[in-house]
């Protein structure tokens, strides 16, 4: 490794942990500048990309959201799937309450499902389904969607419950 990569990784990591310290305290604007900028200067990092959809979700760039949740379900869904919310520290149970009340304002009712989708998958796979079903009845020709919905359909047919 040279000087201008060893450069690069420690940026990545000093971006990541102020990123860290962010979504901590609930800054989701800043941690997804950080993550933004560790995710550039490094290869993809899924522990980064987990939480920058968070953030996403949270300041209203529901494409970015969905895209970067894409990403990471269709390489494995086990990475969102298997999320320990306490031990990561996953805000999703308090956020799905906050979207479902109304404090998080969003487009329309597909983004509210979408986004509601994304969240649940780190806490009830069936709940986040079911919001991503609604969302597809509301758009249906929408094709990133119906590949979200794809993978969780593959994933539940080859790991029956």
């Amino acid at each position: 490794m040279n000087s201008t990569e060893v450069a690069k990784k420690l940026n990545s990591v000093s971006n990541e942990m102020l990123g860290n310290q962010y979504f901590m305290v609930r800054k989701y604007l800043a941690a997804s500048k950080e993550f933004e900028k560790a995710l550039q200067a490094c290869c993809e990092n899924f522990t980064i990309m987990k939480k920058l959809v968070i953030c996403y979700t949270q300041i209203n760039r529901p494409l970015d959201a969905l895209e970067i949740f894409y990403k990471i379900i269709s390489l494995d869904i086990g990475i969102i799937l298997n999320t320990d919310p306490i031990a990561a520290d996953c805000p999703c149970p308090g956020l799905i309450g906050e979207v479902e009340a109304g404090a998080v304002k969003y487009e329309d009712k597909y983004t509210i499902n979408c986004m509601l989708g994304i969240l649940w998958l780190y806490c009830d796979m069936s709940v986040s389904l079911r919001f991503l079903r609604k969302a597809c009845e509301i758009e249906q020709n929408n094709t990133l969607l119906n590949n979200i919905i794809n993978v969780y359909e593959n994933y539940l047919m080859n790991n029956p419950q």
